[in-house]
């Protein structure tokens, strides 16, 4: 995937003729406004519609493909969203972080979650599914 040429490809997608690409029935026409004036050009004829169709929306369909490889690649280059997380909470979090480990009830589970950010100390909160007793595990990380 790293061999592709996007700014070739579009390059080359910038040669075909200019104007909204349509296909009618097996032909496939460009059709491009010049002020007033609506100028049509004969493309190619194919052998069925499915391929005038094709042919038809090549143009966008290549230039919505160069940009999700260029979007992906800029992905890939930052990192995932949670390993991005990962590294900036290694920044925030000093060696004198805390955590405390509290189990709760699900009566209680909404309140506790809403007061530990409501410090600002807390960096972190996580909650494990309930046990058998219908008893959850909170996990709250503190930073001292």
């Amino acid at each position: 995937m790293s061999g592709l040429d996007i700014e070739a490809i579009r390059e080359r997608r910038d040669w075909v003729n200019p104007g909204m690409w349509q296909s009618l029935g097996e032909d496939v026409w460009a059709r491009q406004t010049v002020g007033e004036l609506v100028l049509t050009e004969h493309i190619a004829t194919c052998d069925n519609d499915e391929d005038a169709s094709f042919i038809a929306h090549a143009a966008q369909d290549v230039t919505a493909l160069c940009d999700e490889v260029e979007h992906l690649r800029t992905e890939r280059h930052r990192g995932s969203p949670a390993k991005r997380i990962r590294k900036r909470m290694a920044r925030w979090m000093p060696h004198s972080s805390t955590y405390e480990r509290k189990r709760v009830g699900p009566q209680e589970l909404g309140p506790e979650i809403v007061r530990a950010f409501q410090s600002l100390e807390v960096l972190q909160v996580s909650v494990r599914p309930p046990d058998a007793d219908g008893v959850y595990e909170l996990t709250i990380v503190h930073n001292f």
